[in-house]
């Protein structure tokens, strides 16, 4: 773990000065989120988030001051809310406080070590990596696996979350999962295959199941809605998101067989392609989130608030 040393020695400071430099350090008494015992809570008692003992999600903090952001004070996030667990809406509340999830209280804790103010963006999937090189937004998190076609357009963080088998599934209904126990059994025109525009499950669905049908959707919840009323057969997703859709509804169930994706296995953090400066300091905290298995408290507390809220959760982008 890297600590930050004052040197005395002037040319020593001015060495450093331009770096982002790191505190981090390493609290016994700092608590995942899958332990309440020394927990922060809202008005809405059902939207905890784990905290260390000096109230910070992750004890650590990064000196940004050579960093430009796109807003003075503030680190602006582009999400796509329609993926619970990692973002979605909580009805109950409006403004900035109405957009929950892991990924959210990891945007939180990159603010936090900044010194910044936090500000979502809510957006279409596709159009987040856009947003992060046109400077609309600094950092683009919305569960994004890794590709190179991202990575031609945008710099990557650490990986800062991995279900350890690429976790890559297809939905379907309960009552055809019968007739679909692998990928080759929905791998047929007939078969129409739902994934999100931009995302890395188009990828997977055209190189594993060439012969079905896509269809490019732009809100996962939507795809839910065509697949119960039969307008898709399948819907293709990360294995975070179909396990928390199957908990809100018996009617579906996952194919048996999921994609091979190891290669685009965990989540990244984006920023602009060369923004060197703002990707080391991502990757501070990440160390720091990684070394005490953080994000998957995060996770776990997420999915307990969508099925906590019920119908007062929504997986949606709202209109701005």
């Amino acid at each position: 773990m890297k600590k930050f040393f004052n040197y005395l020695g002037i040319g020593l400071i001015a060495a450093t000065s331009a770096l982002a430099l790191s505190s981090c350090k390493d609290d016994s008494n700092t608590t995942s989120g899958a332990d309440t015992s020394n927990i922060t809570t809202s008005t809405n008692t059902t939207n905890s988030t784990s905290t260390t003992t000096n109230g910070k999600l992750v004890d650590c903090t990064v000196d940004v001051s050579n960093i430009n952001f796109a807003q003075d004070g503030k680190l602006t996030v582009g999400m796509s809310t329609d993926f619970a667990p990692m973002e979605f809406i909580d009805t109950t509340k409006s403004g900035q406080d109405q957009f929950v999830g892991a990924d959210v209280t990891f945007a939180k804790a990159l603010a936090q070590s900044f010194g910044l103010e936090l500000e979502i963006k809510a957006m279409n999937f596709d159009l987040i990596l856009p947003a992060v090189n046109s400077g609309i937004i600094d950092i683009a998190i919305s569960g994004f696996s890794y590709t190179a076609d991202r990575a031609a357009s945008a710099t990557p963080s650490a990986c800062y979350w991995s279900e350890g088998d690429g976790g890559q599934v297809v939905i379907v209904k309960k009552s055809d999962i019968s007739k679909y126990t692998t990928l080759e059994s929905l791998n047929n025109s007939s078969t129409k295959i739902g994934a999100q525009t931009g995302s890395l499950q188009v990828t997977l669905v055209e190189t594993y199941l060439p012969n079905a049908t896509l269809n490019k959707i732009t809100n996962i919840d939507d795809a839910i809605t065509a697949l119960k009323a039969g307008s898709l057969d399948g819907l293709a997703c990360a294995k975070t998101v179909a396990d928390q859709k199957l908990a809100l509804d018996s009617s579906l169930a996952i194919v048996p067989e999921a994609f091979s994706a190891e290669e685009y296995e965990g989540n990244f953090a984006w920023v602009k392609k060369g923004n060197i400066d703002l990707k080391n300091a991502i990757d501070k905290v990440i160390e720091e989130i990684t070394k005490k298995n953080l994000f998957a408290g995060w996770v776990s507390e997420a999915r307990a608030l969508q099925l906590n809220l019920g119908d007062k959760a929504e997986e949606i982008v709202p209109e701005e």
